[in-house]
């Protein structure tokens, strides 16, 4: 965490579920932050954030209909709004929160001065919630006795759910990081999709995430005419060609593929990705390294040869051969190496 971000305005609601009729509480003035209240705030809201797959903000009609979009915007345009606005996005929260499983929970809007994103120095705006609280004790001291008692507060280790907008690409939607501890469930969907409805920014981190999984996915659907060693070698020449840096889809192809049939039958999956959802391989990009050590193919890469023995395989193709052994009625594989490490 940059240590010279600071914390220009803060505010904080309570916006309960919808469904229950529980209803918002807002308040009507900025929170009074002194220097130690805001090195914990900075560590509690910041400290989950990684910015790896960032999003941006989206409207399938137009961006300006987005309403956090739209009340961000007047924001950044406008830091004395910020009171205002957050009433607004507490609003709009609490409208998304129709689900029985949705806890109500303290809103937090923030405007942070000197936040880093692609190594420019901007305003970013947080949006935060805390929908769980644990118990802690309070041990008093009061003259000769000591005492103890309990209450419930939010552990700044564990942020809910969070939300960072930093002012740059405003036409593209903004560059947005998210954080959900829910898994699952429409009480998972409904902040990341419903409320601040953003997708994925077309950046290289996302796009090499995007070629990993459509590679992965289409690779998995040729179970019936691909054995699995070929099926793991496919992916362990697309992890090769992605590190490269330069990412070209008609060589990917060629490179990974190496029948006719196969490579065919890729291009028309992708293609139906990107009809879809938008969410196919797109012909170029600069492959980011970080997503590539992130992402892994987990058990694709492993062959696992009934109950005794399993292969994990990445790479050396050449080095690996499979047959079958008339004289017992069994297959087998061949390995070939220099030394056992």
């Amino acid at each position: 965490m940059n240590e010279n971000i600071k914390i220009a305005n803060a505010i904080v609601h309570y916006v309960g579920n919808r469904v229950a009729e529980e209803g918002i509480k807002t308040s009507s003035h900025s929170l009074y932050i002194d220097d130690a209240m805001e090195n914990m705030l900075k560590y509690y809201f910041l400290s989950p954030f990684k910015l790896e797959a960032l999003c941006h903000f989206y409207h399938e009609a137009e961006l300006k209909m987005n309403e956090v979009y739209s009340h961000v915007s007047a924001i950044f345009d406008d830091n004395n709004t910020l009171v205002e606005k957050s009433i607004d996005i507490a609003g709009c929260l609490y409208e998304h929160s129709n689900h029985p499983k949705i806890n109500g929970g303290d809103f937090f809007v923030v405007l942070f001065k000197n936040c880093e994103v692609d190594h420019k120095l901007v305003d970013a705006i947080g949006l935060f919630k805390a929908e769980n609280k644990e118990r802690f004790l309070k041990v008093k001291h009061e003259k000769d006795d000591v005492s103890v008692d309990f209450d419930m507060g939010v552990n700044v280790q564990k942020l809910d759910k969070g939300c960072l907008i930093f002012n740059i690409e405003k036409e593209h939607g903004y560059v947005v990081a998210v954080v959900d501890r829910t898994k699952r469930g429409a009480e998972a969907k409904y902040w990341i999709d419903d409320f601040l409805h953003v997708v994925p920014r077309n950046d290289g981190y996302n796009q090499t995430k995007r070629a990993i999984n459509v590679c992965k996915d289409y690779v998995k659907s040729l179970t019936e005419s691909v054995d699995k060693n070929e099926r793991a070698m496919m992916l362990n020449r697309l992890t090769d060609f992605l590190k490269r840096g330069d990412f070209d889809l008609k060589e990917m192809v060629g490179c990974v593929f190496d029948d006719e049939k196969t490579a065919q039958g890729f291009l028309k999956y992708n293609q139906d990705a990107i009809t879809e959802d938008g969410n196919g391989v797109v012909d170029h990009f600069k492959t980011e390294p970080l997503a590539l050590k992130k992402l892994s193919f987990g058990n694709m890469t492993n062959i696992k040869l009934d109950d005794n023995f399993g292969i994990s395989i990445r790479g050396g193709e050449n080095l690996l051969e499979k047959g079958y052994d008339e004289e017992k009625g069994m297959k087998y594989y061949k390995l070939y190496f220099k030394e056992e490490k």
